[in-house]
């Protein structure tokens, strides 16, 4: 970070500040620090020093699973660019734009004409700029796939093969794997796998990818006879994700990939790894996947004889009352938390998505298969 010449104090202890959270990983210790820099240089009135701050801090933000930090902090900025672009460089901000819009479809509290508005603005933007817009229908495309509104992102999706590719879209990696979430969504799991190729034959990767194209293909490559795929997969898939909050929708699948296989232990152990994980997260859509799949890990436990158990952290956020042990409530509990979660986002969505994601939790128990690992 630039620093500012003839530093007062306060100026140096916001620059102490970025300079702690570059040494830590993503995650809420790096937004905690970023965001105490962002309110020193807001209580010095200091607008430059804090729109350079917000830039690490919704990078921070959005990759450390706190988006909707993320959001504010944007929505500040831009609002300074617009105000005066000559001392508030808006160039940053562009290839933001594409974190903001996918980020916000996964908070039911953003309406959707919000949504809308921020995609034409983006658009706008793009065009009075001259950016091509090939990036802009990458990323409507996976908000739409985020709504489940597969239809327009299929349509979509015929955009971004229409146009060319340019230094503000996604990485290749990155698109094969939307590629790939966009045809297991319409049902077309040859199409799916055929796309996966480059990125299952090591050609493509990136700091996302293949961690979340293993797990998206875990429970389809089960369904369609390929079991030993699907335990490499999840193998190579549970290295690269490790413990983190940005990865709570990939370890939600693993966690329920081992369920099905009937690999419990396995999947009680990993479940203790991501539930404080799970309990800092901040983003609704992240808590719903690992809601339903813990419900259906609760469930399991209530019907296994065996003495396995979840051990829940400390100052983990269960009802009062409710007995730690007692896995029939606790299957009911996190049932009925992502419930409203897809009640809220099916509401605002305007289609049952969430709902039918919901309703495969009565499937899950009769495909459960043993699988030895």
């Amino acid at each position: 970070m630039a620093r500012k010449k003839k530093a007062g104090e306060y100026v140096q202890r916001v620059y102490a500040l970025c300079d702690a959270a570059g040494e830590l990983d993503y995650g809420p210790a790096q937004v905690a620090l970023l965001e105490e820099a962002v309110q020193i240089a807001d209580a010095h009135h200091d607008a430059d020093l804090g729109y350079e701050v917000r830039q690490y801090l919704i990078d921070a933000a959005t990759f450390g699973g706190c988006p909707d930090t993320a959001l504010v902090a944007f929505a500040w900025c831009v609002s300074r660019a617009d105000e005066d672009a000559q001392r508030f460089d808006p160039d940053p901000l562009y290839w933001k734009y594409k974190w903001i819009a996918t980020a916000a479809p996964k908070f039911p509290t953003i309406p959707r004409e919000q949504i809308d508005q921020l995609l034409a603005d983006m658009h706008q933007r793009y065009v009075a700029a001259g950016i091509g817009l090939h990036p802009f229908y990458q990323t409507r495309r996976n908000v739409y796939l985020y709504m489940g509104n597969i239809a327009a992102a299929q349509q979509d999706h015929e955009q971004v093969l229409r146009h060319e590719s340019n230094p503000m879209s996604d990485c290749t990696a990155c698109e094969q794997d939307s590629a790939v979430r966009l045809h297991l969504e319409a049902g077309n799991f040859v199409e799916a796998k055929a796309a996966a190729q480059p990125i299952l034959e090591k050609r493509l990767r990136c700091a996302e990818v293949p961690h979340r194209t293993y797990a998206m293909l875990l429970l389809p490559l089960l369904e369609n006879n390929a079991p030993e795929l699907a335990k490499s997969y999840h193998r190579a898939g549970l290295r690269l994700i490790k413990v983190q909050l940005n990865f709570l929708q990939e370890a939600a699948l693993h966690i329920l990939f081992l369920t099905i296989t009937d690999n419990l232990p396995a999947a009680i152990r990993l479940t203790q790894r991501y539930l404080p994980i799970y309990a800092a997260s901040r983003c609704p859509a992240w808590r719903f996947d690992f809601e339903r799949v813990l419900s259906f890990v609760c469930q399991r436990l209530a019907q296994t004889s065996s003495p396995l158990r979840l051990r829940w952290p400390d100052h983990f956020p269960l009802p009062e009352g409710l007995d730690p042990r007692d896995y029939l409530s606790l299957t009911q509990h996190f049932r009925y938390q992502a419930q409203l979660l897809a009640q809220a986002f099916d509401a605002r969505n305007g289609n049952s998505y969430f709902h039918s994601l919901l309703t495969q939790l009565d499937t899950w128990p009769q495909r459960v298969r043993p699988l030895p690992l």
